[in-house]
């Protein structure tokens, strides 16, 4: 299988854009229903540090959800008692997370404080480019 990352957008071509910095609250969480959105295109950037769970986020095989960096972009995980520090679902289907969109970040999304069971969960619902840096 090859995959053939879509071009590299801005933040006025993007569906939607996720800026931490606006974020005010430390349990993000974003459900976006289970709708097929083929080809949907959504730029984060900012920092954010808490709880952070993305469900229902779905792609096709043909056109995936693609997910880019603005600059640098680090999310620290809360770890209060939560059920989800850090969680992508099994409901997340066909999503590129692609940590080259601004080259002069060896790293384009930093992902801290989370558990190993975590990773293996995020690593089978978001197909990778790298780089991504996962940090204890």
């Amino acid at each position: 299988m090859i995959t053939v990352l879509p071009a590299v957008f801005t933040e006025a071509e993007a569906d939607e854009v996720i800026d931490f910095s606006k974020v005010t609250e430390k349990d993000f969480s974003k459900d976006y229903s289970n709708e097929v959105r083929p080809g949907y295109k959504i730029m984060m950037k900012g920092n954010f540090e808490g709880k952070f769970k993305i469900t229902g986020l779905r792609g096709t095989s043909e056109n995936p959800v693609h997910i880019i960096n603005s600059g640098q972009v680090t999310i620290t995980a809360g770890m209060e008692s939560s059920p989800y520090p850090f969680l992508w679902n099994g409901g997340n289907q066909y999503i590129i997370m692609d940590g080259k969109a601004d080259p002069k970040f060896e790293y384009g999304f930093v992902i801290k404080n989370i558990q190993p069971n975590q990773v293996r969960l995020f690593l089978l619902v978001a197909n990778l480019i790298a780089p991504l840096r996962f940090v204890d």
